[in-house]
């Protein structure tokens, strides 16, 4: 039986920063495309871990839209 986990929209993708800075260097950035950690803010300025799924084609349109 394959473990569930919940399934949830990404609202946010933390590294956009450095993928623009990337992306200003002349590099071919690969993004949003999977593989990335699903995390949620713990209320103290940093983040936690979930156990969850991102949405590969929202994330990319979200990248997209951003």
């Amino acid at each position: 039986m394959a473990a569930s986990c919940s399934f949830t929209k990404t609202n946010h993708i933390l590294e956009s920063d450095a993928i623009i800075d990337f992306m200003k260097t002349g590099a071919i950035v690969i993004a949003a495309g999977g593989g990335g950690i699903p995390v949620i803010s713990n209320g103290e300025n940093s983040f936690e871990g979930v156990d969850a799924v991102i949405d590969k084609d929202f994330a990319a349109g979200l990248w997209l839209k951003n």
